[in-house]
């Protein structure tokens, strides 16, 4: 098995970071109550409609669930595993287009944008895929041995 290359430790501990902090964020977001105008952690919270206050909620149980599937990426990303790098491609792809549209109304959103694709350009760099495909290599040489 190839060694790991440090960069990808590096990525996996901020996506636990991030997942920890979507947790957090997620659940407060989802105990946001169901009002027109509601008291919540001392702020007085405004909501247009309880349409918008139920949009707000689901955001919430959105954020928390990939905040848990973060968790498993992350643990993936560790392990070499070929889907925890596709999964975070994915998400990352995911993550510049919302800031390159949020960038249209948001100027400070452009150090996200190189944030996010500085680890796109990473996880397309020779060694870090080879790493990759070796661990996936030596995983299903393990598993065809083993029957």
């Amino acid at each position: 098995m190839e060694k790991r290359p440090s960069g990808i430790t590096v990525l996996a501990a901020t996506t636990v970071v991030a997942a920890i902090l979507m947790l957090i964020n997620g659940s407060l977001l989802a105990a946001v109550p169901a009002q027109k105008t509601s008291q919540f952690l001392g702020l007085q919270i405004q909501t247009p409609s309880y349409l918008a206050s139920t949009m707000v909620y689901g955001l919430g149980v959105v954020m928390f669930v990939i905040g848990i599937a973060s968790f498993f990426v992350a643990y993936g990303m560790l392990r070499g595993d070929a889907w925890a790098r596709t999964s975070m491609i994915a998400f990352t792809s995911i993550g510049i287009g919302i800031f390159v549209a949020a960038t249209l109304f948001n100027i400070v959103e452009v150090a996200n944008l190189v944030i996010n694709g500085s680890i796109l350009l990473y996880l397309f760099k020779p060694n870090v895929r080879s790493y990759f495909k070796s661990t996936m290599s030596a995983t299903s040489q393990t598993h065809s041995g083993s029957t």
